[in-house]
């Protein structure tokens, strides 16, 4: 079995992070990388080394998207750098 390249403390983190300051990031990913015009809530829910699974609101509907990185994360610190120019490009 191949080992995660995040710890679960990692993801754990990270996902509270997301959700509790940055929902604007997670809604621009939605829109951007998953291709949803309308998005007025989002929550990431579920992320490993490859993708990131967001939960959104379109109007009164619940959607899950999953989203995958443009390359396999190698630390939390790669999470972070990733996630930031994800952000950059999708504003």
């Amino acid at each position: 079995m191949k080992e995660e390249l995040l710890t679960k403390s990692d993801v754990t983190r990270i996902i509270e992070h997301m959700n509790e300051d940055h929902e604007d990031a997670l809604i621009s990913y939605v829109k951007f990388y998953g291709k949803v015009g309308k998005c007025n809530k989002a929550k990431l829910i579920k992320m490993n080394s490859k993708s990131m699974e967001i939960e959104y609101y379109s109007e009164t509907k619940k959607h899950n998207v999953v989203l995958p990185f443009d390359h396999e994360l190698t630390s939390a610190h790669d999470a972070h750098m990733t996630m930031v120019k994800m952000a950059k490009l999708a504003r």
